[in-house]
């Protein structure tokens, strides 16, 4: 892995400066999370010892600011299809309560705009019965996410393609689906289907800045050929939009002749400044890519292992901040957090985070959070409040 070592950060002191974060950080207000309370019990009175579960599924990771937050849980051990709790916490991750629970829904994303407004990306149906066909949906919430009404909904396509939300507030967003980008200008009571004018493209991810400026990468499929040799050649593509997805400008393309090129992730933490990361599954090679002209120009700057451990996510704060976390899968590897202080040219291992994370959060230069996993106790999150030089376990 080109730039990366392995070293301890505990004793590095993080100099990051505040900034506007398109990467979904918005706030700079240090957490305050609730003191605990002392249980106490009668003489005789039977107490439950509860222990950690092994099969806690936790993903969709959305803070607005630094103490109000939400994930998505699930039980590994139910059947598929048996659907997702929507977890809120108000305290900064101290405590956290069962908002919702989504019975026969899956929750692929959420994405809020305040403690009440909020969207779920969103799959039912088709789990568990060969007949019945499953169905994407938009869901929307007023009420910090105790109820849901459906938006928008279709049968489900079953396509290699990502789940991504944007919302610039309460009305203006884009949504990413089932091979397909929405977006709305009135809050989700009307959602229209946008064209890429790229025969054969399938989006993956997607980086907005404002509701006219923004990015998706995703791939053209190869045809298959009739010879062995030749195999299949996709396509990874990176296109931009500066009106709102009327027209769309082909700024990166790279073929793969193995037939298993793709993407990670694409982030922008304005219009000119951004990355993403390419992978391979053939050759196990992942390339980040760095614009400073909004992509009219990538220079490819890093490599990054993409298989075993997996890279999930490309996260900037600032132009010389950013986090790449590493999922071990199966293990047992070593994965956690890569840390860059150099706008991606060389990346750290976090120690203090862990071994296997999946997802990570800022709201502020210092203050963010993370979805990790480990096989003796399930999914957990941590927290840190000083820029990632020490993390500390929130939940469960």
């Amino acid at each position: 892995m080109n730039g990366v070592q392995r070293v301890l950060l505990s004793g590095v002191i993080l100099a990051i400066g505040a900034s506007s974060f398109a990467c979904h950080a918005r706030d700079d207000n240090p957490a305050r999370p609730e003191a605990g309370t002392r249980a106490t019990w009668s003489e005789g009175e039977q107490a439950a010892a509860q222990g950690e579960n092994p099969y806690l599924a936790l993903h969709s990771l959305e803070f607005i600011e630094a103490n109000t937050g939400w994930v998505a849980a699930e039980d590994r051990s139910s059947p598929p299809g048996q659907g997702s709790q929507i977890l809120r916490t108000l305290d900064g991750g101290a405590h956290w309560e069962k908002a919702a629970e989504l019975k026969d829904t899956a929750v692929h994303r959420l994405r809020f705009v305040d403690r009440t407004t909020g969207w779920a990306l969103a799959e039912s149906g088709g789990q568990n019965s060969k007949a019945q066909a499953g169905m994407v949906k938009l869901l929307h919430t007023e009420d910090g996410g105790q109820t849901w009404e459906a938006q928008w909904e279709e049968t489900s396509t079953n396509l290699p393609a990502g789940y991504d939300l944007w919302f610039q507030d309460a009305t203006q967003g884009y949504a990413l689906l089932n091979g397909r980008l929405l977006a709305t200008r009135d809050g989700g009571k009307q959602w229209f289907s946008l064209s890429f004018g790229v025969a054969g493209f399938v989006p993956q991810h997607l980086a907005f800045v404002n509701p006219a400026t923004g990015w998706v990468i995703g791939v053209v499929p190869g045809k298959e050929s009739s010879k062995a040799a030749e195999g299949r050649e996709d396509k990874v593509v990176v296109l931009r939009t500066a009106d709102g997805g009327k027209h769309w400008q082909e700024q990166f393309a790279q073929g793969h002749p193995d037939g298993q090129g793709g993407s990670i992730d694409i982030c922008f933490v304005d219009a000119s400044t951004g990355w993403f990361l390419t992978s391979n599954l053939a050759t196990w090679a992942g390339e980040l890519y760095y614009t400073a002209n909004g992509g009219e120009d990538w220079e490819k700057i890093n490599e990054i292992k993409c298989v075993r451990p997996t890279p999930t996510q490309v996260r900037f704060v600032t132009s010389q901040v950013g986090w790449i976390p590493l999922d071990v899968g199966a293990g047992p590897i070593a994965g956690g957090l890569l840390l860059t202080l150099d706008g991606g040219n060389t990346f750290a291992r976090v120690e203090s985070a862990g071994e296997s994370l999946r997802e990570v959060v800022f709201v502020s230069a210092r203050q963010g959070w993370a979805v990790g996993t480990a096989p003796d106790y399930g999914d957990y999150l941590i927290r840190t409040t000083d820029g990632g030089r020490s993390w500390t376990k929130v939940f469960p």
